[in-house]
């Protein structure tokens, strides 16, 4: 299992590589940004971790477009204030994500935007879009509070992942743009916390939240036509 996923991974990695170097002249966007990250596991609700977030997309037509991605997240977790505040397990976790996704806008809203020379931009203000996707996950667990006594690390820390979620974009003009997404990643683990209890019986999910800025890269052939 570990050897597979740590294949797909590279595949996934490598094969976006490929894609941009062999894009046409259609264009491309490098987004950067942070975010936050949330795992649901064994020990505790919810809490919210930092994440930095590094993409490239791809639009190969007007509603369709394809993103690799690159996300460092921190996970967070205790069972402070749950009903397990007795058991007294606490637990963080470094996540590395790389994932291919794509993406469907499914809404566009026009609006009236002129540059520095006053003429009017022709991309939309603002698009809306649902993503799904496929991905690695290689996350590294510290254990905390009671759980240091009874940790056992003897499981494997990487696990294959399926995003899901919505997006929205919004241009601030023909190169720059902002954007806001919001996750779910499915895992095949119940070790992103490093504990799994008798009882359990999904395996653990996290969430990443983005806040990105991205800028659009030309080939030369684009850059040409622009002069």
């Amino acid at each position: 299992m570990k050897s597979r996923t740590l294949l797909l991974a590279l595949i996934i990695f490598f094969s976006s590589i490929s894609l941009a170097q062999n894009l046409d002249a259609r264009r491309i966007d490098v987004l950067l940004g942070p975010g936050i990250t949330i795992v649901f596991g064994d020990i505790g609700d919810w809490q919210i971790g930092p994440s930095l977030y590094s993409g490239v997309s791809y639009r190969f037509q007007q509603n369709w477009s394809v993103k690799a991605n690159l996300i460092f997240g921190k996970g967070l977790g205790s069972d402070e204030g749950t009903r397990n505040h007795d058991r007294g397990y606490e637990f963080s976790t470094f996540i590395f994500e790389p994932s291919l996704q794509v993406e469907y806008y499914f809404l566009f809203l026009e609006g009236r935007r002129y540059n520095n020379k006053g003429l009017l931009l022709g991309l939309p203000a603002v698009g809306a879009y649902g993503f799904a996707g496929l991905g690695g996950s290689f996350f590294n667990p510290t254990p905390g509070g009671e759980l240091e006594n009874n940790y056992d690390d003897d499981f494997t820390k990487l696990s294959l992942v399926v995003p899901i979620g919505v997006g929205a974009r919004y241009n601030l003009n023909n190169d720059w743009s902002v954007g806001l997404e919001f996750g779910r990643r499915s895992t095949t683990t119940d070790y992103l916390d490093g504990y799994t209890s008798e009882n359990s019986t999904a395996k653990d999910v996290y969430f990443f939240g983005v806040l990105s800025l991205s800028y659009k890269i030309f080939s030369p052939a684009a850059l040409r036509s622009k002069r």
